[in-house]
């Protein structure tokens, strides 16, 4: 068997492993199915329940989008802020670790109590859990960007005002200084 055929049938064959230690455990220690239903009994509940499945998963599908989306709105404006103002980098780095350091199921309560037990919640959930990724990487990008790669890019050629060249050109220089 080839090496990418292995790649292909090894998360086939782990699913199963793991399935059927599932249902070994659950016979070896005596587990009733009403604190850990079998391999079985999960599918035929899948396959009951699969409108309700699918209406709680578009709806948990959207509200991740929602906050994901927000969280790249914000994280990128406020990634190329802070990536492009020394500044801005010294005053709002620190804060930006603070808060992410700080452990999101904690917050969580708070934000139940602010919006709610509704969509609100979720789409800020996954907000927090998505910004400080984006932003760290965004900031990242922009602040280890060459500046003879920023005066070679096109602004120069085409005698563009220092700051226009700055904002206009820098969003095209991350991604091409990372080849």
């Amino acid at each position: 068997m080839t090496s990418t055929a292995l790649h292909r049938i090894a998360p086939w064959a782990t699913a199963l492993i793991l399935v059927a230690l599932w249902w070994l455990g659950m016979k070896l220690f005596h587990i009733e199915s009403y604190v850990l239903p079998t391999p079985f009994e999960a599918v035929e509940a899948m396959v009951k329940y699969r409108a309700a499945f699918l209406h709680h998963g578009l709806a948990t599908l959207s509200t991740t989008l929602a906050g994901f989306a927000l969280a790249v709105a914000f994280g990128l404006c406020l990634g190329i802020f802070v990536g492009t103002f020394r500044i801005v980098y010294s005053a709002l780095y620190p804060i930006l670790i603070a808060f992410n350091s700080v452990p999101k199921a904690a917050l969580v309560p708070i934000l139940v109590i602010w919006f709610g037990a509704r969509t609100v919640l979720a789409v800020a959930t996954a907000f927090m859990l998505s910004f400080f990724p984006v932003i760290v990487n965004v900031a990242t990008g922009f602040a280890t960007i060459e500046p003879e790669l920023l005066e070679s890019c096109v602004p120069s050629a085409l005698r563009a005002p220092i700051w226009w060249s700055r904002s206009v050109f820098r969003v095209p220089c991350p991604i091409s200084s990372r080849h």
